[in-house]
């Protein structure tokens, strides 16, 4: 949706703008929408790592994820470097031996 990709970067802006005055608290920069168990993560990570097929992910911002939401993403991503590199050492034995 074009409105919550325009909403997010102009997000970005503010927390760009914060980072510099530190007025406001890096929390008030969650979203609860994304922070939640019923929002697709998994979905927006693989978003996020085909940035030639998709132009927008919430991961681009980690700022709006809070620490569980960051963690569930660091298992996801650990999960999936994991499934690659086993994939690679079956592919290696078969033709290597």
């Amino acid at each position: 949706d074009e409105s919550i990709e325009a909403a997010t970067k102009l997000l970005s802006l503010l927390h760009d703008a914060n980072l510099k005055s530190g007025q406001l608290s890096f929390t008030d920069f969650y979203n609860d929408a994304v922070n939640n168990e019923e929002f697709n993560i998994k979905e927006d990570y693989r978003r996020w790592k085909q940035p030639e097929r998709y132009t927008f992910a919430f991961c681009q911002y980690p700022f709006i994820y809070d620490p569980s939401s960051k963690s569930r993403i660091l298992q996801l991503e650990s999960t999936m470097k994991m499934s690659t590199e086993f994939e690679d050492a079956v592919l290696r034995s078969i033709f290597i031996g």
